[in-house]
């Protein structure tokens, strides 16, 4: 070999030898935060790195989202000792976050300026993807005000005619708080504009709370208006969900399906209460919403049947307010001018509100869509019958335990 090979050869080496240094330390900073080489990095377009709380903020924060921006967690982002300012309507979140399995924790956001009308993490959605995040502790304040709030953990709005998608979330022991007769949802307040599409596939939530001052609340939705859309596959929902308002319209799942609005739910298990626990504040405290309460819609008023839910159970309390409105409810909805296309949806153990106050699991007159009970009486918790059930549902997305008690979504 001459002289000149050599020298290549060890060019070439040192060229080669180089980049892999370059490249390890560069990942490491992405997403190991050190310069000792320790960091991963999955091969991929992640799009843009947050690291802190505050990077957070400003992300949401921007005066300019597009379609095409991708961001990413690469840290769970604890927010108890940050102070979050609320956000003004204008910041329209458009892209894509990935939670990379991360956990965003104690946030609470309180709205207490009269020029904010939609209160969420984001205030307003328009065409965003979020995925594979973890909500602990995450707390959205905004009915303190006689302004409009429409309010939604992840957005109190979407809207402007796009296709939002929500996938592969986990929500725990979080509430959200608002006022208007646009809605209050666990996820998302309001879903409006013609062929607005809301996807939400893979929701496991627990203790999570709706609460609205006026009219319609939902456990996930508040509000989907005429023309809207929204999709449920894969759902876990534990929680409350509760409005302050004399007609309220609160849905274990959805608030009021206005007419022509399009709902597909596939996959879902309810387990919901229509109360308020979550607002210790005068007049609030502790009580049950009055009329139109149902397992999964408050209110379908839908003029012709574009509601089409599949492998569907419910349990809970349908406990309203009054005896005079004690009817007003429904293990599917409170209240239907056209009732909900239903195959395999059940319910168990749903506590009604007899005459007097008392607690009855027999009540008969109900002006809402009632799914079908599971025998053999709906006072007993099922048992043997979940295997009937589970056996609709995909073993790599449902689990059950051995003890009996009921699927749960896996994560």
């Amino acid at each position: 070999m001459t002289k000149k090979k050599i020298i290549l050869l060890l060019l070439i080496l040192n060229i080669v030898f180089s980049a892999g240094m370059t490249f390890a330390y560069w990942a490491s900073e992405i997403l190991g935060g050190s310069q000792d080489g320790t960091g991963t990095i999955d091969i991929g377009d992640w799009g843009t790195p947050i690291f802190t709380t505050s990077e957070f903020y400003d992300f949401v924060n921007r005066t300019t989202s597009v379609s095409t921006e991708k961001y990413y967690l690469a840290n769970d982002l604890d927010f108890s000792s940050y102070t979050w300012v609320p956000i003004l309507a204008t910041r329209i979140f458009r892209g894509t976050l990935n939670g990379n399995g991360k956990t965003i924790s104690n946030l609470t956001i309180n709205y207490n300026s009269s020029s904010i009308a939609y209160s969420g993490i984001f205030p307003r959605i328009d065409g965003a993807t979020i995925t594979d995040l973890t909500l602990d502790n995450v707390q959205i304040v905004s009915y303190v005000s006689t302004t409009t709030r429409v309010a939604g953990l992840i957005a109190g709005d979407a809207y402007n005619s796009k296709t939002n998608t929500l996938s592969y979330l986990t929500i725990n022991n979080s509430g959200v708080q608002g006022r208007s007769n646009n809605g209050v949802g666990g996820l998302i307040g309001f879903i409006t504009g013609t062929n607005t599409t809301v996807i939400m596939n893979n929701i496991k939530a627990t203790q999570l709370k709706a609460f609205n001052v006026n009219t319609s609340a939902g456990g996930m939705v508040g509000n989907v208006a005429g023309s809207a859309r929204l999709q449920m596959y894969d759902i876990d929902f534990q929680g409350e969900a509760y409005s302050y308002n004399g007609t309220s319209n609160v849905g274990g799942l959805i608030g009021y399906a206005l007419s022509n609005s399009y709902i597909t739910i596939e996959r879902a298990l309810v387990e919901a209460s229509f109360q308020n626990t979550q607002v210790t504040a005068a007049p609030y405290t502790n009580l049950y919403s009055a009329r139109y309460l149902g397992g999964i819609f408050g209110r379908h008023a839908t003029s012709s049947a574009r509601s089409s839910l599949t492998d569907i159970f419910y349990t809970g309390n349908l406990f309203p307010s009054t005896d005079t409105r004690r009817l007003d409810v429904g293990t599917i909805s409170g209240l239907d001018s056209t009732q909900s296309t239903l195959t395999r949806a059940f319910y168990a153990r749903v506590g009604f509100r007899a005459a007097g106050g008392v607690l009855s699991y027999t009540v008969t007159g109900w002006t809402g869509q009632m799914s079908t009970v599971v025998p053999p009486n709906n006072s007993t918790v099922p048992t043997t019958w979940w295997d009937t059930y589970y056996s609709n549902l995909d073993p790599l997305v449902w689990a059950q335990t051995s003890s009996g008690t009921r699927p749960y979504l896996i994560r």
